[in-house]
């Protein structure tokens, strides 16, 4: 399927608009024995990058295994595609935990 100019930056500016649908239409996370897989968000996800869009900071009381890791690099990567004015830092208390973070964002781009 084609799509026109116009089309294709109505795309643009909705993925702009939107993390979650860009996440969902077009970010692909890395699984351990699938490879490369569309990255489906749970609801809680969604309200995520809702609430990380909506507010400067966030604190989350979590539990481990929930995906919460991956929705934020794949936040950043929106934010690094689609927000010329924003940095990103990455802060962790171990070297590979930063690092994996980063491979995650670099997968999801």
């Amino acid at each position: 399927m084609s799509l026109s100019k116009r089309e294709i930056m109505a795309e643009i500016v909705r993925c702009g608009k939107d993390p979650a649908y860009f996440c969902e239409n077009y970010a692909k996370i890395s699984h351990p024995l699938r490879g490369l897989i569309p990255f489906d968000l749970y609801d809680f996800q969604k309200e995520a990058l809702s609430d990380f869009k909506k507010n400067r900071f966030s604190v989350i009381l979590k539990a481990r295994q929930l995906g919460i890791s991956t929705t934020v690099a794949a936040y950043v990567c929106w934010m690094m595609l689609f927000h010329r004015d924003k940095n990103v830092l990455v802060v962790a208390t171990k070297l590979g935990t930063a690092t994996n973070l980063v491979k995650k964002i670099k997968a999801i781009h």
